[in-house]
């Protein structure tokens, strides 16, 4: 599979590149050298249109697929731009429906499932209610980027908050330390479980509210116990 991602930014030789290859299959360079494209499926993409899609009316609000009208809009705009010769050798066109807001809290499922993974060395466990996911589905999507936002929140509302609350001690973990038992490496899982954190959408729904388990203990920052980066995902000593 060879996938060619945004075209509409190439030169306009690669179009003419590619009439050869959809034509016979093969290419060949200056050189003589010809290179077979047999059993090959080409995937272009382009982001032309992307403007139209961004409208509200453009797609279905909550299963995103995209409206006829729009889905041919697009499809014009793609004509007015590339030549005719090179789309009408392709098999088909397609046009992306937009995200559904089911689609976007799996996203939001994925990127905290990363947090919690970098959590689970020191044993602590996100409650996360389905008013925050929604919350951080809300804020983190874009008509104009699309998901891509959604890690960026996840890590400006989640993990820059949880570190700061790990080294104020208001939340609290158990480390794991490594033990070497008769040349095995190991961690002990004997220790206690690190906290619970609950997080919820704030009663005004203006903010994403990480509860204290723990008053703050000043201690905890300057102990030389190890404490890991979550932002980094691996842990650093003192």
């Amino acid at each position: 599979v060879i996938l060619l991602d945004e075209l509409e930014k190439a030169h306009k030789d690669v179009a003419m590149i590619l009439l050869q290859i959809l034509d016979e299959g093969s290419i060949t360079d200056s050189q003589g050298r010809k290179v077979d494209f047999k059993n090959t499926i080409i995937c272009l993409t382009s982001n032309l249109g992307s403007d139209i899609l961004a409208h509200a009316s453009a797609s279905d609000p909550v299963t995103g697929e995209v409206t006829p009208d729009a889905r041919d809009e697009v499809l014009a705009r793609t004509a007015e731009y590339f030549p005719p010769e090179l789309l009408n050798r392709l098999d088909s066109m397609l046009v992306f429906n937009k995200l559904s807001q089911r689609s976007i809290l799996q996203v939001v499922d994925l990127r905290l499932g990363d947090v919690q993974e970098r959590l689970r060395p020191r044993r602590i466990t996100l409650d996360v209610d389905t008013g925050a996911r929604e919350w951080l589905a809300k804020e983190g999507y874009s008509d104009v980027y699309g998901a891509r936002t959604i890690a960026r929140i996840v890590r400006t509302k989640v993990l820059f908050p949880l570190a700061q609350k790990l080294l104020k001690g208001t939340i609290r973990y158990v480390f794991l330390e490594p033990e070497k038992r008769e040349g095995i490496l190991t961690l002990d899982l004997c220790c206690r479980d690190g906290d619970v954190v609950q997080i919820r959408a704030s009663a005004d729904g203006k903010e994403l509210d990480i509860k204290d388990n723990h008053p703050a203990d000043p201690s905890i920052a300057a102990s030389s116990t190890p404490i890991a980066n979550i932002e980094e995902g691996h842990s650093t000593s003192s």
